[in-house]
């Protein structure tokens, strides 16, 4: 299969990887096969991670292998997410024909990398906004053979199909009188006229599809008040069905994590109605979530954020937000994530570079938990222990005391074993069995 090159971070990759030895750009240009021209080369993403002595240099790590049929259902999720399909009326009966994404200017390079891969459209650049645009009915009918072949599954499949039945008229009726009436009747129907959303064609997600809605309608956030992670989409409610689907996808990527997913809508029966998806459980964003994202090839801005985000739970999960080093760790990352860190918002930037000099030796100075035998949790730095006991470490063993399984906390052996947070601290204190697939288990203290 074909590979592509990620531009993002080929442009970029200055901003994270001062100390590098030797001269970083020529190492990755060596990556870059002959053809070039047609933007099929070898996909190299880095992983701000365990980071080398005391110089900032960052691990390169070769993710899932990128392939073309990976780009075309990135890009179909990025369509549902951010694409638009445009009818105007120039005179007469003559028509143009427009399929456009816009973006913030600071991710001009996606729509250069969606621009080269696909060989067809332009980019258009302003002051604070970017634009990709196919407009050449050669090029319409190239969009229109990929997504019959990679097809949208929003509510703008939609928009597209009204869109190619008109373009059809135009381009095979062109001459004939009756097309002027039909194709405004068709636009008429488009985008924010359109009342009818019913549509019984199937929903197929995968992961790239995801990774490309996601970049594009996805938030990495951080409750400012509890440092608690959420991962979120948000969509206009005409997508309540995409958006169950979506939910039931997340749910089954994990037998032990099957309900991980809330949904939400808001300001329902309204022309704003929203619906949101959001995942906030610590453990299902370290085990279901991070591990989907992580092992994708980015193309937007959006995956410094998800890196920042995972930091962060880093911080957390070595027990550092009881700090105030890790306090003010956790708030420096978060005055440069999300729209912190656009060109365009004003104030100060964050000097990413110096922030993460900063992080490596926090992230490698060890925990500040320390674990009793019985169980419960120290937090070094204040003496005192973990008010939760859902951070007590647990085995589960079965009847002749064979361990089964270990868990971080209670909270994820409870989502194991499919019982309350309470069953398994009443266990844990009493001693009694937990009927479990047919046979009795114990819970005990690591």
């Amino acid at each position: 299969m074909k590979r592509l090159f990620n531009p993002y971070i080929y442009t970029n990759i200055t901003l994270l990887t001062r100390g590098i030895k030797g001269n970083f750009t020529d190492y990755l240009k060596s990556t870059i096969s002959p053809s070039i021209a047609t933007n099929q080369v070898r996909s190299l993403a880095f992983l701000s991670s365990s980071l080398n002595n005391s110089k900032a240099e960052l691990a390169f790590k070769d993710k899932d292998e990128f392939t073309l049929d990976n780009f075309y259902d990135w890009f179909r999720g990025f369509t549902d997410a951010e694409g638009c399909f445009q009818i105007t009326h120039l005179r007469d009966n003559f028509w143009r024909f427009n399929f456009e994404i816009k973006l913030h200017i600071d991710d001009l390079k996606v729509l250069y990398f969606i621009n080269n891969t696909l060989g067809i459209g332009k980019v258009y650049e302003s002051e604070k906004s970017c634009r990709f645009i196919v407009s050449k009915q050669s090029d319409i009918k190239k969009i229109l053979d990929i997504f019959t072949n990679y097809p949208l599954i929003s509510s703008k499949r939609l928009n597209l199909s009204t869109w190619g039945k008109a373009f059809k008229l135009y381009t095979d009726e062109n001459t004939k009188v009756s097309t002027f009436s039909k194709i405004k009747t068709l636009k008429a129907e488009m985008n924010t006229n359109r009342t009818d959303f019913t549509c019984n064609l199937p929903i197929n997600i995968n992961s790239y599809w995801l990774l490309g809605f996601v970049e594009g309608d996805g938030s990495w956030i951080v409750d400012k008040k509890n440092y608690g992670l959420i991962f979120s989409i948000a969509q206009s409610s005409k997508d309540l069905e995409l958006m169950k689907a979506i939910k039931n996808y997340l749910n089954n990527l994990n037998s032990e994590f099957n309900d991980i997913v809330s949904m939400g809508v808001y300001n329902e029966g309204s022309l704003s109605s929203m619906v949101n998806l959001t995942v906030t459980k610590t453990d299902a964003i370290s085990q279901v979530i991070i591990p989907l994202f992580f092992n994708m090839t980015w193309f937007s801005k959006k995956e410094m954020d998800f890196t920042d985000w995972t930091y962060i739970l880093k911080i957390k999960e070595l027990g550092l937000h009881h700090t105030e080093e890790g306090v003010r760790m956790i708030n420096r990352i978060i005055s440069q994530m999300n729209n912190n860190r656009l060109s365009t918002t004003p104030g100060p930037s964050v000097d990413r570079d110096l922030l993460l000099l900063d992080l490596k030796p926090m992230l490698e100075g060890g925990s500040n938990y320390e674990y009793k035998p019985e169980g419960q949790i120290v937090i070094k730095s204040s003496g005192k222990f973990l008010k939760s006991s859902s951070y007590r470490r647990v085995i589960i063993k079965d009847e002749i005391g064979n361990t089964l399984n270990e868990f971080e906390s209670i909270k994820s052996c409870a989502a194991y074993l499919g019982v309350s947070h309470q069953t398994v601290l009443r266990r844990l204190r009493d001693g009694k069995s937990i009927k479990w697939n047919s046979s009795l288990i114990f819970v005990k203290p690591k």
